[in-house]
């Protein structure tokens, strides 16, 4: 008997029971169905509940559990099945057959073993739903502002087909003139020698592009394990917030300094860019100004690296591992594409527009921000508005062209403006008075500061052209003034800065700063001085002339006069400018003689007569009671 049992046990195990389960799918159908339906129900709920978490989550950027997408999309696919498989119209087609006479056995056995699958799904389901929706923002990544993109081929220029337009790999422009900077930098962060490493150049020549250019390149050759940056906002009240620096290199770091106190933030995040072995590329961007401790406040330990962009060349100077590298303006092939890319095609296939695009470009000097703006605001546009725009550039009043005194002037405005030595600010501005493009002898400065009374506590020659060559150099240092490319005792304005500082100096731009610096400068162009002086008639106008005025009362006076005619000067001829201290005078033929003129300008300091035929009798230059410094250079003396 017992035997038996033992048998009859696991023979009932294999065949009673799955024979009865299976039979069940036909009889009970209607309760699988329903008690899916049911399930089906819950679990619509429950997903509805998941997706009102899943969607404000989401738009606060917070990173969504792994397992929540793949829960919801296992849930919208029961639910759909369950919809499609288990309509009433579906249902009820299907469970009878001969006109519905007789009952569908094979097809109620499907529906009823169908539903009790899904139901058993739609458990397992219910079971599993998320506990956790999302995880707290990873912190975000470092980025660039993207700029203008190339696709072209071929010459840009029109001249050598051999001269291909810069490519382009990204968002970033990469030009050829640019690219070996780029390498350059690249060879010194790969080592350990240097640092910090500077990237240095005037306002809008493009450094914080060439920075993320760099940045984008680093990254993809893995060069470092975390990137940082922050950006030094431009203000004239205070120096730069180190809570806002701290901050901005913290969120990419994904640290968060809950303390204000400067010097505990500091401390954090030195610790979290000292974190065991990982190398950090920290980048610092529109750095106008650094003091011996400033890394050390901000939190920046020695063991990262350094790269800065600034403008001005003397940062750092207490750290010998340094290195500059300053970059200059776009080349003409380069410009050309640029301002083709922003301006449009058709001032290359526009022959008479070509004409006056070029030109145009002229005045931008390749100056990157000033061609893009430029091109932009003109793209489109008429010739008439570009002739218009051309006559303003070369006034350096762009009233009419959006956005260059904004984008362009306010840039190189600046610069000028963090100059804390007035002093410096005259010197830029005297040498606003010489023409576009020209070397200036750095000893022309000296007689005409010294004339004008620029310069404080200088009682010689001597002193002021220490006083200079310093003011020079301070002014080297921040690109408002470059090195001459000829002459060691010259310096050059670059063509836009130089008409920036015309700007600066114009009476309309004095007229509006309601500012308490006593001694205001204005200079004058051709037209403007003209004006002033009793020029005879029957002479041509000066070849260039300017002058600049100082609260009001004009100063100094500059004239080059070219001409094949003779004639006599009235001696009236500056009898409008009594107030005059400084008096240059150059000229290369010999008809016109100012000195019989002179006598009215009792004031005069500086008196430079240079290239003339003086006549035999000079007597009235003794006349000049106040008369310091007199420059007879090159004539007949």
């Amino acid at each position: 008997m017992d035997i038996i049992l033992a048998f009859a046990t696991p023979l009932t195990e294999w065949t009673v029971k799955p024979i009865g389960r299976q039979l069940s799918y036909v009889f009970n159908y209607k309760s699988n169905i329903e008690d899916l339906t049911r399930q089906v129900r819950e679990l619509r709920l429950k997903r509805d509940g998941v997706d009102l978490e899943v969607k404000p989550a989401r738009e606060a950027l917070k990173t969504i559990d792994p397992g929540v997408d793949g829960w919801l999309g296992d849930v919208d696919k029961i639910i759909k099945e369950k919809e499609t498989s288990f309509s009433e119209e579906t249902v009820a087609a299907k469970v009878a057959c001969c006109n519905g006479w007789l009952p569908n056995l094979k097809s109620r056995y499907s529906l009823g073993r169908k539903a009790k699958k899904m139901t058993q799904k739609a458990d397992k389901l219910l079971a599993t739903e998320p506990k956790t929706i999302a995880h707290p923002a990873s912190h975000p990544e470092v980025e660039f502002r993207p700029t203008v993109d190339f696709h072209e081929g071929g010459s840009s220029s029109g001249t050598s087909t051999q001269e291909q337009p810069p490519t382009s790999e990204g968002k970033n422009i990469n030009f050829d003139s640019r690219r070996s900077t780029i390498r350059d930098v690249m060879e010194v962060l790969k080592g350990n020698q240097i640092n910090p490493i500077i990237i240095c150049g005037m306002g809008g020549i493009g450094k914080t592009t060439l920075m993320g250019q760099i940045f984008e390149k680093a990254k993809e050759e893995c060069m470092f394990d975390e990137y940082t940056k922050a950006t030094i906002k431009e203000s004239l009240d205070k120096a730069p917030g180190m809570i806002q620096i701290q901050d901005e290199l913290a969120e990419y770091l994904g640290l968060i300094l809950e303390v204000k106190e400067r010097a505990p933030r500091a401390s954090m995040l030195r610790q979290r860019l000292s974190q065991g072995s990982k190398k950090i590329l920290v980048m610092l961007d529109n750095v106008s100004t650094t003091t011996q401790d400033f890394l050390w406040n901000i939190g920046i330990p020695p063991s990262c690296k350094l790269l800065v962009t600034s403008r001005q060349q003397d940062l750092f100077k207490d750290m010998d591992t340094r290195m500059n590298f300053p970059i200059h303006g776009l080349p003409e092939t380069d410009a050309w594409s640029l301002f083709k890319k922003t301006a449009g095609s058709t001032i290359e296939s526009d022959l008479e527009l070509q004409v006056v695009a070029k030109k145009v470009l002229k005045e931008c000097a390749g100056l990157p921000i000033a061609i893009s703006t430029v091109g932009t605001a003109l793209k489109g546009e008429s010739i008439a508005i570009w002739k218009n725009a051309l006559r303003e550039l070369e006034k350096a009043s762009p009233e009419n062209v959006p956005g260059v005194i904004e984008h362009v002037y306010s840039k190189i405005k600046f610069s000028y403006e963090c100059l804390r030595n007035e002093q410096a600010k005259s010197c830029f501005l005297l040498c606003c008075i010489f023409e576009e493009s020209v070397d200036i002898w750095i000893e022309d400065l000296v007689t005409y500061g010294l004339g004008l009374g620029l310069f404080k506590g200088i009682d010689s020659i001597v002193e002021g052209r220490n006083c200079v060559e310093t003011l020079v150099q301070t002014l080297k240092s921040r690109f408002l003034l470059l090195d001459s490319d000829n002459e060691l005792e010259c310096v050059r304005m670059h063509d836009v800065v130089h008409d920036v500082a015309v700007h600066i100096a114009s009476e309309e731009f004095v007229e509006k700063k309601k500012d308490a610096v006593e001694k205001r400068i204005v200079v004058r162009d051709k037209a403007e001085t003209v004006k002033l002086i009793d020029w005879p008639k029957n002479v041509e106008e000066p070849t260039y002339c300017s002058s600049l005025s100082i609260s009001g009362l004009c100063q100094l006076l500059l004239l080059r006069h070219e001409s094949t005619r003779e004639c006599k000067p009235p001696p009236t001829i500056f009898n409008k400018m009594e107030d005059l201290k400084v008096l240059v005078f150059m000229r290369t033929l010999p008809p016109f003689s100012p000195q019989a003129s002179l006598a009215v300008l009792k004031d005069l300091q500086t008196l430079r007569l240079e290239s003339h035929n003086l006549p035999d009798d000079v007597s009235v230059i003794g006349e000049l009671r106040k008369l310091m410094i007199l420059s007879l250079r090159e004539t007949n003396m």
